[in-house]
């Protein structure tokens, strides 16, 4: 691991280029030479990631509203969608689990089961399985 230390009073002081990753980060934190600075963006990926985020920060505020609700609107579209993907599962699942109880509760009934010796396998009540019956 290692560590550095940088005033940038002095690196401003010794008017250094842009030669290595640490000048030209020390160029884009500075921001006392402008043509230092456009130098380390075409020389570092993420020095011009950076300055993005800075310009987007640092714009006007009518600027960062629309960018803010640009954002929002993505992140709510989303949301909206895990919603409604969620409510189709458990809708799948409801309708699932309807369709397996009619199908076990007609089997009983083509044994000839009685109404109550359905009730106590399944637990359902007489309105339930009244329902189930006229689902056919």
């Amino acid at each position: 691991m290692e560590m550095h230390f940088i005033q940038i009073p002095k690196f401003k002081k010794e008017k250094r280029g842009v030669e290595t990753k640490l000048e030209q980060w020390m160029q884009f934190i500075s921001q006392t030479n402008e043509r230092g600075v456009e130098l380390a963006m075409k020389e570092n990926k993420e020095i011009r990631k950076a300055n993005e985020e800075y310009e987007y920060l640092t714009g006007d505020a009518a600027e960062r509203r629309l960018a803010f609700l640009r954002d929002k609107a993505i992140r709510d579209e989303k949301s909206i969608r895990q919603g409604g993907r969620e409510e189709g599962r458990e809708e799948g699942r409801k309708e699932g689990r309807i369709e397996t109880l009619k199908q076990f509760v007609n089997n009983m009934i083509k044994r000839n089961m009685s109404t109550d010796e359905i009730q106590e396998i399944t637990g359902i009540s007489k309105e339930e399985l009244e329902q189930i019956q006229n689902m056919e």
